[in-house]
This record gives C-alpha cells, sequence and structure tokens, in this order.
C-alpha cells in the first residue's frame, strides 16, 4: 500500500505539533520545512523560527495571522495520537528526504560522483526521532 504525504497530513502533523510542545522539541532535530508541500512551507519555517527564537510555541492565532494559514488545533487528544505522530511523523521526512536526495543525485550520476549520491541517500535513510531525541537531550544536559 502506497502511503500518501499530501498536503491534508502534512496539514495535521502541524496542527498536533502546535498543540503540543514537547512533541514539536521531540521532531526539531529532524524538521525541514522544505521537506513539505509547497502551500505549507511558510507556516512549518515560521513555526520552527519562532520556536527558535521565543522557546514556545507560536498560538493557533499567531501562526495563522503570520501566515496566513487556517491551522486548527485540537487539544484533546492522548499519548497514543502523538505516538502515531512520531512514528508517521519520522517515515514521512525519511520519505521526502530520500525523494529529494534521489532528485538531486540525477546531476551528479551524470557526471560519475556516486559517493555524494551514497552519502545523501544514507544521510535521509538514517533520520529517526528517537535518536535524534536521545542526542538533543544529552546536548542539553551537557549544557547545565
Amino acid at each position: 500500500m502506497a502511503i500518501d504525504y499530501g498536503y491534508d497530513i502534512q496539514k495535521l502533523y502541524l496542527e498536533m505539533m502546535l498543540s503540543d510542545a514537547a512533541t514539536f522539541a521531540r521532531c526539531q532535530s529532524i524538521f525541514d520545512h522544505t521537506l513539505f508541500d509547497r502551500k505549507l512551507q511558510d507556516s512549518a519555517e515560521f513555526m520552527n523560527n519562532y520556536v527558535k527564537e521565543h522557546s514556545v510555541m507560536p498560538t493557533e492565532q499567531i501562526i495563522n495571522a503570520a501566515t496566513n494559514s487556517n491551522f486548527t488545533v485540537t487539544y484533546d487528544l492522548r499519548e497514543e495520537h502523538f505516538d502515531w505522530l512520531l512514528n508517521d511523523f519520522e517515515r514521512f521526512i525519511r520519505h521526502k528526504g530520500l525523494e529529494r536526495a534521489i532528485l538531486d543525485s540525477a546531476d551528479l550520476l551524470e557526471k560519475g560522483e556516486y559517493a555524494p549520491v551514497e552519502e545523501m541517500i544514507k544521510k535521509a535513510a538514517s533520520l529517526k526521532i528517537l535518536e535524534m531525541a536521545q542526542k538533543w537531550k544529552k546536548a542539553k544536559l551537557e549544557e547545565t
């Protein structure tokens, strides 16, 4: 079964992240706004930059006003919903990263430059939230 990572599911990812800052923090290490649908890239970039600058998630009203979006945030989600999000978002990022690596590799392959292609594919295929979240926690602990 082919997985559809279209606009609607990507919008849902962002809405769920807006509803839970801890979940976004776990995803932030692999979060790449350029992998989202073009209609969502500005919102995804705004959300990521807002968190980096203010150390808090933007409200639904802030992101909607700033990016001319129409996000609807639900706050009564259970932990199992966020478990699904983490797993599915990781697959989405890996899928879109591989897709980009494959498309970007065409010119390199024509030139016979295989090592950079291999590296791009390996990097995209190895993205994992759990590993990145553990590295993030370790780095935070080392800062204190």
